[in-house]
């Protein structure tokens, strides 16, 4: 759409998410009379500026919700629910994952209504071992969180939303049972038609696209999605990482899992000289130029 507006086509498009690249260039090719080559960039200076782009749009996105009086949302968000008061704090959860790798539990926090980013948590899900299981993530991550309430007696969340549908919201209302946390209540959004998906036997909830309670439910969800999708990237760039550093003749599996523990990522290595390198990680001065070579490629 944004292109189709008249403006001028670029050679080249960076996603930050991994698509179908040929429905894209076909799309410019017969939409658009336009060739250019599309790509998913996991590491170097492209990847670096989408990671900018990214997260100068996630500053933007907080300015604006925290500008926001979220007062009436909050009220016909517990009218809608049958809250007895305005839930002044709300958790979210949602899970990402890769092919069954990189599982990620995301854990948000809104306060009155808005982001409240230092209780933001996130969870490497550990019970699935390759296996893709959206129902047993949710159960971890949700037993993880909550015990820890539980046995630290933290603040209670007064609405949990679960990015998922019937089963993903009985997963977690089955692990608060077993906690004895009934009065949290629980809701799902299931991403099809926007639908409020409860924890007990009510019919599914459909509110006009309009609605401040259902805008308040959406902009949970997407910032829940934000926050696991961007755990998921930072463990598959790191991943990434690892691929470039041994494709370098001389680093093997453990000199590269030596100098990512040393200096963090490659953008930290890319500040060096071949020589500092080479003496501060104990690499052949061939090595390190070699390294760094690469990775200016």
């Amino acid at each position: 759409q944004y292109y189709a507006d008249g403006l001028k086509l670029p050679q080249f498009l960076y996603v930050s998410h991994e698509i179908d690249v040929n429905l894209i260039r076909r799309y410019f090719s017969e939409q658009l009379a336009g060739k250019l080559e599309v790509s998913h960039p996991l590491d170097g200076k492209h990847f670096r500026i989408l990671r900018m782009a990214r997260e100068n749009a996630v500053r933007d996105v907080e300015k604006r919700l925290k500008s926001r009086d979220n007062t009436k949302a909050l009220d016909d968000l517990a009218e809608v629910l049958g809250l007895n008061a305005p839930p002044s704090l709300i958790e979210g959860f949602d899970i990402a994952h890769l092919s069954g790798k990189y599982t990620v539990a995301s854990l948000i926090s809104f306060r009155d209504g808005n982001p409240d980013k230092p209780n933001y948590r996130r969870y490497n899900i550990k019970s699935l071992e390759g296996k893709i299981d959206d129902y047993e993530s949710i159960r971890e991550a949700v037993a993880r969180r909550y015990t820890k309430i539980l046995n630290e007696n933290l603040v209670r969340p007064d609405l949990l939303i679960i990015d998922g549908g019937k089963g993903q919201v009985n997963a977690a209302r089955q692990v608060l049972d077993d906690l004895g946390m009934f009065e949290i209540p629980i809701i799902g959004l299931a991403e099809e038609y926007e639908t409020i998906v409860f924890d007990d036997d009510r019919q599914d909830l459909q509110l006009p696209e309009d609605h401040e309670a259902l805008r308040l439910v959406m902009a949970v969800r997407d910032e829940c999605h934000r926050f696991a999708t961007s755990a998921n990237q930072a463990a598959r760039s790191k991943e990434a990482s690892f691929r470039v550093l041994e494709s370098v003749q001389g680093i093997g599996k453990k000199r590269s899992e030596q100098l990512m523990k040393q200096y963090g990522s490659l953008e930290v290595l890319l500040t060096k000289t071949a020589e500092e390198l080479a003496a501060e990680a104990s690499l052949p001065l061939a090595v390190a130029q070699r390294l760094l070579k690469q990775l200016t490629l």
